[in-house]
C-alpha cells in the first residue's frame, strides 16, 4: 500500500480513484472506461474521443527513488508494447478512427527524472513504427496525484472513503524559548505561566518550559500543514480560516470576562480547547482524518496563545 494525503492505495484502489478523476475531468472529451476483466489488459484503461488514453499504475509500497523508477520504467515498457500487440482489437472494438495523441501513465508520484527520459525514448520508438492508431505526434506523458487536485477535492466531498491527512515532516527540537526575543514567544510564556500552578517553583518552571515547547511544536508543524492545505485545497483552507476568525472573537470575550486565578484559567483554557475542537470536528470530520483535525485545532490554539486573542489574567 502507498500512503497519500487522502488515503492508502493499492493497484485496484488507485485505478478506482483514477477512473473517478478521469470521468470528472474529461467528461467533456467523451471519456470512456475500458474494463480490464471484460477484454483483458489492452495497455489502456480508458480513452477520450480526442485521442487521450490512460494507463494507471500504483507501486506496492513506498519504494526508494531508484527502485520506484525501475518498477515504473518496466511497467511503461510492458504496457506500451500492448499498444502494438493489441492494435487490431483497439481499432476494431474501441478506437475506430480515433488516433491516440497522448498515452498517459498515471501514477501517485515519481521521484526520478530518468522516467521522463524513458517516456521520450518509448515515444520515439512508437512514432517510428507509424502505427495506424497512433497520431504522427504521438506522445507519452506522466500524470501524478497532484495533477488531479481539483478532481480529488470534489471526490473527497462525495465519497466518504477518502479523507485528507497530509504527512508533514517536522523535527522536534528542545529549544530554550526563554532566550527568544520574539514578542509572540514572550506572549506564549506569559500565558502558560498564568495557567500552570505554582509557576515560580522549580516544578512549575519545568512545567512551563515543557508546555511552551509543546505549543511551539503545535504552531510550527501546524503552520506547514496549513500551507499544504492552502496550496492544494484552497476552499477547505478558506473555510477553516473563516471558522477560526468567527470563533476568535468569542475566545477574546471569554478571556476578557474571566475572573483571575489559576484554577479559573486552567478551566477556561481547557474549555476553549474542547469547544473549538468540537466546532472543527463537526465541520471537517467527513473530510479530514482525526490526526489532521487535531493538528489543525492545536495550531490555531497555539496561534491564539502567541498572537493574543487568547489571554489569561
Amino acid at each position: 500500500m502507498v500512503k497519500l494525503s487522502f488515503g492508502e492505495f493499492n493497484g485496484d484502489l488507485w485505478e478506482e480513484l483514477c477512473q473517478q478523476c478521469f470521468k470528472y475531468k474529461y467528461s467533456s472529451n467523451g471519456y470512456q472506461r475500458i474494463p480490464a476483466d471484460a477484454c483483458g489488459d489492452l495497455g489502456i484503461e480508458g480513452y477520450t474521443r480526442d485521442g487521450l488514453v490512460f494507463q494507471c499504475y500504483c507501486p506496492d509500497e513506498d519504494y526508494p527513488p531508484k527502485e520506484l523508477y525501475e518498477h515504473q520504467r518496466d511497467k511503461i515498457t510492458k504496457d506500451v508494447k500492448k499498444l502494438i500487440k493489441n492494435q487490431d482489437k483497439l481499432i476494431n472494438d474501441y478506437l475506430g478512427s480515433i488516433k491516440i495523441r497522448i498515452w498517459y501513465f498515471v501514477t501517485p508520484y515519481y521521484k526520478n527524472k530518468e522516467l521522463l527520459e524513458h517516456c521520450n525514448k518509448k515515444k520515439m520508438e512508437l512514432r517510428q513504427r507509424k502505427l495506424p492508431h497512433l497520431a504522427p505526434d504521438f506522445d507519452i506523458l506522466i500524470l501524478e496525484a497532484t495533477d488531479f487536485t481539483i478532481e480529488i477535492n470534489h471526490i473527497i466531498r462525495v465519497d466518504r472513503r477518502y479523507k485528507l491527512n497530509f504527512p508533514v515532516a517536522y523535527e522536534k527540537k528542545n529549544t530554550d524559548w526563554n532566550k527568544c526575543s520574539s514578542e509572540f514567544v514572550k506572549n506564549l510564556i506569559r500565558k502558560i505561566s498564568a495557567v500552570v500552578p505554582n509557576p515560580t517553583s522549580e516544578t512549575g518552571l519545568k512545567n512551563i518550559n515543557r508546555v511552551v515547547q509543546i505549543y511551539m511544536d503545535y504552531y510550527l508543524k501546524g503552520f506547514k500543514l496549513l500551507n499544504l492545505l492552502q496550496s492544494q485545497y484552497l476552499d477547505m483552507y478558506e473555510k477553516l480560516i473563516s471558522i477560526r476568525s468567527m470563533y476568535e472573537s468569542r475566545v477574546e470575550v471569554r478571556c476578557s470576562l474571566n475572573a483571575s486565578g489559576y484554577d479559573n484559567n486552567i478551566e477556561l483554557f481547557y474549555s476553549i480547547i474542547e469547544d473549538f475542537g468540537k466546532v472543527v470536528k463537526e465541520e471537517f470530520n467527513d473530510l479530514f482524518e482525526t490526526e489532521m483535525i487535531e493538528a489543525l485545532k492545536y495550531q490555531i490554539i497555539s496561534s491564539w496563545l502567541l498572537e493574543c486573542p487568547m489571554d489569561f489574567r
